[in-house]
């Protein structure tokens, strides 16, 4: 069993919160399976879930309370990261995700609770280059106000 010191620790709140701004955007089809799940993405102290089915895209970050000790890359499926949105209960407890290094597993730990998940393995689609509006949101805002009437 992984150590929860190696996890990265979550609010509660907060995280069910980012699932469901992204899963409602995976694909529910597994003719791809890479589009079934959500990117979780993160270094230094941003973590982004991102998600999407080929047709729409949904990408949350959040700052985390400390830095992340190494980059972290693992694609979760929609269906895992919803059910844990469904039975994680608010409160002070964190969620704590563990990532084991070669068991394509990912462990969402919580005080009575632990959930435990295959990875999807493949290559996510790049939704930065799809949009540069997910790049920078604030540079297709600040022609139109300089040319407003």
């Amino acid at each position: 069993m992984p150590e929860l010191a190696d996890g990265i620790q979550f609010n509660v709140a907060d995280f069910k919160e980012m699932i469901q701004q992204v899963a409602f955007s995976a694909s529910s089809d597994d003719a791809r399976p890479v589009l079934t799940g959500v990117l979780i993405t993160g270094s230094g102290s941003e973590i982004s879930m991102a998600a999407t089915d080929g047709f729409r895209v949904s990408v949350s970050k959040t700052q985390l309370p400390s830095p992340l000790p190494r980059p972290v890359s693992a694609i979760v499926p929609a269906r895992t990261l919803s059910e844990l949105a469904r039975i994680a209960t608010e409160g002070d407890q964190p969620i704590t995700m563990i990532i084991p290094a070669g068991r394509g597993q990912v462990i969402f730990h919580m005080k009575d609770i632990e959930l435990v998940s295959q990875l999807i393995e493949g290559n996510f689609p790049d939704f930065k280059a799809i949009s540069p509006l997910l790049q920078n949101p604030l540079g297709y805002l600040n022609p139109c106000h300089t040319g407003s009437l």
